[in-house]
């Protein structure tokens, strides 16, 4: 199977048409179990007062109330951001109620820029009950990719205003129709050109 990839800034990529489909009928399916039984035992053996809210959810019912997909999903848990809460009898896989909440937590600190890496930091913030320090915390995180982030803007800026430069001389060489008898005359062919007649990087000695 293949994993879905990390871009650090966004989730990784859904399925196709059929988990669309199979994920809009288990949305129907689980609202319609949680609506039938909201807040009172589920009589099926549970503890008494065990409300259908708080029911463990195979991975499908939790695709199908985030709008992420099972795939996804279990990339989330072998990075340990997801934790299964035991199996059925059946053999499948459950998860506590309060996972979906942590999915959700995840998406919202993928729109923010988030790395996975900097989420799991925040997921341990999160669970930090009781520490005010926590907050303090998870303000430095948030600080950290502010800068990152400015950091990215003027990287963008600088390359927007060198690109920007290419085209105005590309303009005044070529423009209005005007053909160049070599391509590599082209000011931006030859920008990219550049470093063309330069040695080749030197490779290690893996002899040594």
């Amino acid at each position: 199977m293949t994993t879905p990839r990390d871009t650090g800034s966004g989730a990784p990529l859904d399925p196709g048409a059929h988990s669309k489909a199979y994920g809009s009928s288990m949305s129907t399916s689980v609202a319609g179990r949680r609506s039938s039984g909201s807040g009172s035992s589920r009589g099926t053996g549970d503890a008494p007062g065990h409300s259908v809210e708080d029911a463990p959810l195979l991975i499908g019912e939790i695709a199908a109330l985030t709008g992420v997909s099972a795939d996804t999903l279990r990339y989330y848990e072998r990075r340990g951001l997801l934790q299964p809460g035991g199996r059925r009898a059946s053999g499948y896989r459950v998860y506590p109620a309060s996972a979906v909440g942590v999915v959700r937590f995840i998406k919202q600190a993928q729109t923010l820029g988030f790395t996975l890496v900097e989420v799991e930091e925040l997921l341990r913030l999160r669970g930090a009950v009781g520490r005010p320090a926590a907050a303090l915390e998870a303000r430095e995180v948030a600080v950290a990719k502010l800068r990152d982030i400015d950091e990215k803007v003027r990287q963008l800026g600088a390359l927007r205003g060198a690109l920007a430069d290419l085209v105005a001389e590309c303009e005044r060489t070529c423009g209005d129709g005007r053909a160049l008898t070599n391509a590599r005359d082209c000011p931006i062919i030859a920008a990219l050109n550049d470093g063309d007649d330069a040695p080749p990087p030197v490779q290690p000695d893996r002899g040594a």
